[in-house]
Order: structure tokens, then sequence, then C-alpha cells
């Protein structure tokens, strides 16, 4: 027997769900809607007849239609050092490897299993991605960072991947998506595919397939490593008030050193706000608290002349930890791979001094008061 992933008969597409993630509490979708495990048969696992002896319950199938394509859909993924165990002899049938790690850091090789039909929900690795197959054919359809994926936010359970269902896209939920352009690669036995460190990928499983991928860490992995350790340089004996608005004083001190410029400045935060959270509210996948949603209106909600006054209070205090924090950013080769690493800063951020419940609600309510902290800030 093998312990892997199981879906139920309407689901083909597999989708990582973080646990205990910040998020969590407010979220609709649980864990076990995504990370049931059972233990079956190679046999079970590859090919699924009806008629068969099995401990999982067999979907109906119309008249004509080929069962191997439908579910239970049934998916093995593993590290291979965590198999050595029972098959003392797997890594000496997977050489070479070296060739295919770029980095010393975290290497990491998986022996996929998978049935006809399964997907591989759209998402992206900080990672190099050295994908190997070795029987049957997927299709991947790949994304660069360049593109407006709807994001999960990067405290939800499903962080790294997209929102959109590539395969039947809802524009009404992600209008932009209608301009993506992505790249078809089809792989077979034999065939090497690399997948570039934050491209969005979609892995479809076109037949009964055996396949190992190998991971090691991209540069920008240990970057943002050393982006999280970086203290937040806020007072200790702040209040509600003075937090919320430093937070959006360091937010726009950040962005007026890494994109220049008052009027572009607080897009990448627009872009977080309308690509990330919009979605998921709107189709009440997250919940969001009225009161914080107020709460952060009327801390947000002030003149000119005051923020105008917090910038001249709180730029002063920041400034060196502001200075810190860009240097690092901008190692992060590309500049559409360092907006991404951006806005999971800023949800971070957020979630630091305010909250979980507060990071939807914050960002809607300063936009205003972003824009008028980037024209008033001295570099």
């Amino acid at each position: 027997l093998i312990n892997l992933y199981y879906w139920q008969e309407k689901e083909r597409s597999f989708m990582t769900f973080h646990d205990h993630k910040p998020l969590e509490p407010l979220v609709r979708e649980k864990w076990e809607d995504f990370n049931i495990k059972v233990n079956t048969t190679i046999p079970e696992l590859l090919v699924w007849s009806p008629g068969e002896q099995s401990s999982l319950p067999p979907s109906p199938s119309p008249e004509g239609e080929d069962v191997s394509a439908r579910g239970p859909y049934l998916y093995f993924s593993q590290d291979v050092a965590q198999l050595r165990h029972d098959f003392p002899a797997i890594l000496s049938y997977l050489q070479p490897l070296d060739p295919l790690i770029l980095s010393n850091e975290n290497v990491q090789v998986n022996l996929w299993i998978g049935r006809k039909g399964i997907i591989t929900h759209t998402h992206y690795d900080a990672t190099y991605n050295f994908f190997v197959q070795l029987f049957g054919r997927k299709r991947f359809t790949l994304f660069p960072p360049d593109q407006k994926m709807y994001l999960y936010p990067c405290l939800h359970p499903h962080y790294g991947h997209s929102q959109v269902d590539v395969l039947n896209p809802n524009y009404t939920l992600f209008p932009d998506f209608k301009d993506a352009e992505g790249l078809v690669a089809e792989v077979g036995p034999g065939d090497v595919l690399v997948v570039p460190p934050f491209w969005f990928h979609h892995v479809e499983t076109l037949q009964e397939s055996v396949s190992v991928n190998v991971w090691s860490d991209a540069p920008e992995y240990a970057l943002l490593n050393k982006i999280y350790s970086k203290p937040v340089p806020f007072e200790e004996e702040w209040g509600t008030q003075e937090l919320i608005r430093a937070t959006v004083v360091y937010i726009a001190m950040i962005l007026e050193s890494l994109i220049s410029g008052s009027a572009e400045g607080r897009t990448p935060v627009e872009h977080v706000y309308q690509q990330r959270y919009t979605p998921v509210v709107e189709s009440g996948n997250l919940l969001v608290n009225p009161s914080i949603t107020d709460q952060m209106s009327n801390l947000c909600h002030t003149n000119g002349n005051e923020w105008e006054d917090a910038v001249s209070r709180y730029q002063p205090i920041l400034r060196r930890g502001v200075s810190s924090l860009n240097s690092l950013f901008m190692q992060i080769p590309g500049i559409d791979t360092r907006l991404i690493c951006l806005g999971n800063y800023i949800e971070h951020l957020i979630h630091t001094t305010a909250g979980a419940g507060a990071i939807s609600p914050f960002l809607k309510h300063c936009l205003e008061p972003l824009g008028m902290c980037l024209q008033f800030i001295k570099i």
C-alpha cells in the first residue's frame, strides 16, 4: 500500500492547502477539502475500473466514456529521500541528477505518479525546477511572472496559486486574465522541461504518468528569508492609530524608493488588493469583518495635512529600515518577480501591525492616503 492524495469524482484539479496560514480562520474552504489522503495500491492508482475490488468508491460513468479519465482521482507525490527505507536503490535508478541541480540549497528530488485526467492547479515555485517525464505524457501551460494571474493572497492557504481556472476562466471575477499570454509544452518519455523560478505552471496528465523533478532554491529564496528576518522599525509604545499611519508611510517610502514617481507609486498596492483580495472577497471565499472595515476606513480617511504631518513624523524613524530593506529587494532579479515578492511582503507587514483580518480593509482604504504620502516623501 502507498499513501497518496485523493480527490472526489468531480474534482481532478489538485491544489495545495498550506495549513495554519494566518488567513485560514477567515477562509470558507477547509483543509479536509483539499488534503485528504488514503492508502491504496499501485494498480488502483493508475487504472480504475468500476468492476474491480477496491477500498475506494467508483464514480458513475456515462456509457462509452473512458473511465480511466474519471474519478476518484488519485495522485502520488513524494520526496524520494523519504522512499529510501522501502526502496533503498531508488536514487541509483534516477541518476545522473547533478546536471539538474543549479543550487546546493535545499535540493529535493520528487517522484510523481498519476492517472489520466489529473490536473495540477496553476502555481509558482521559488525554485529552479527541472522536470523529467519518464512514462506517459503531460501538458504544461506556462505563464511568465509579468502576467496578471490573480494570485491567492500569500497568507491564504492556497499561497502561490492562481485563483483562475485556466481551462475555464471566469472573466467576471478575473477580467484581466483575458490578456494573459502563456506557452504550452507537451512532454513525453525522455523529455526534460525547465520551469524557471516564479513562472506559473498548470499541468494536465494526458496519460497514466510517472515523472521525476528536481527542485533547488533560487537566489530569490535566500533573499526573501533575509527580507522577512528584518525587524519592522516601529516603536513598541505606538497605539493602533500610530501603527496604521506608520504602516502607510512605511509602504509609501518602500514604493518611492523601489518604483519612483508618485503617479505610479501606489500601483503595486492596488494590484495586491484588486488581483489577490477582491476576487476572494467578492466570491465569498474570504470573510471580512464589517467593524474592522469601518475602523480601517476611519483611520485612513484623514485630510492631506494630517498625512503630511505623519510623513514628517515617521519618515526620519523609518528611513534606515527602508534603505536596508530595499537594498535586498533590488537584488531580486527581474522587476516582475520583485513585484510579486513586494506584494507578499506588504501582506506580511499589515498582518504584523494590524492582524490578518485587517489586511483586505487596510488595502482598500489606504490607497488614497498612500498617494498623498508619496507626494510628501522627501528622499
